[in-house]
């Protein structure tokens, strides 16, 4: 038996680009998360199958709001809204680039006093994430 290596990452040297540009610098968190559907079947008998669909994913994105910034994530988010997006992702120096296609929504404008605003989107991906694009 083979033991299958598992290095754990701290989050500290991901990359994101959208198109051309490179937003690293201002995401803080970034996750694409799935949402699988499954079912269960009883047959008269008394046998269960289980029964996975394909997922659907959520890319999750938080970051420094920049509203004087020419181009900034923040300004772009407005201006991009509806639109498609390819989001490219790379978890950690080293590893594999992830790409999607996101449907872009407006983000979020102001926030508490002193602190940092940030802004969260929950954009969704259409079809499969791609590895190693």
């Amino acid at each position: 038996m083979t033991d299958a290596p598992n290095v754990a990452t701290y989050n500290k040297s991901g990359t994101i680009k959208i198109g051309a540009d490179n937003y690293t610098k201002g995401v803080d968190s970034f996750a694409l998360v799935p949402t699988t559907p499954t079912a269960q079947h009883t047959d008269i008998g008394g046998g269960v199958q289980s029964v996975v669909g394909i997922p659907t994913w959520v890319c999750q994105m938080s970051f420094a709001q920049d509203w004087a910034s020419e181009g900034s994530l923040s300004q772009k988010s407005i201006e991009w809204a509806g639109q498609t997006k390819t989001i490219e992702f790379t978890p950690q120096t080293g590893a594999e680039v992830v790409t999607v296609e996101v449907v872009f929504q407006p983000s979020q404008i102001g926030g508490a006093a002193g602190g940092v605003n940030k802004a969260t989107l929950n954009l969704g991906v259409n079809e499969q994430p791609d590895f190693g694009a």
